[in-house]
């Protein structure tokens, strides 16, 4: 939603802790595109240009991974747990997994009981 200027819900925030989830999941960002100087070449003469380069460089990239694929599952991550950051990483917010829904998902159930 933050880079297609899209109006922004609690669902954005729903993307974000499935992000954050990820990384401490995996060890790893969810994207890897570098974005840092001379990436596109144009930064110096057309700063502009060169945002909206690298903002659909992101979004690409979010389409490309986003859901992970259930064959993207770690060994180590549950299939349970997986299908949660599935759904929190739904790139289409009217899809994603709500809050509420979140809250009510097995996979936190679980972590719920073990802790």
């Amino acid at each position: 939603e933050v880079l297609l200027n899209q109006p922004q819900t609690e669902q954005v925030d729903v993307w974000s802790a499935g992000v954050t989830l990820y990384q401490m999941l995996l060890g790893r960002p969810l994207l890897n595109i570098f974005l840092g100087p001379g990436a596109t070449q144009c930064s110096d003469q057309d700063p502009h240009r060169s945002n909206a380069i690298k903002q659909r460089w992101l979004v690409d990239e979010i389409c490309s991974l986003c859901p992970p694929s259930p064959d993207s599952r770690p060994e180590e991550v549950s299939p349970l747990c997986w299908d949660f950051v599935r759904r929190v990483l739904t790139p289409e917010p009217t899809q994603r997994i709500t809050v509420d829904d979140a809250l009510e998902h097995p996979w936190l159930a679980t972590v719920r009981c073990a802790v």
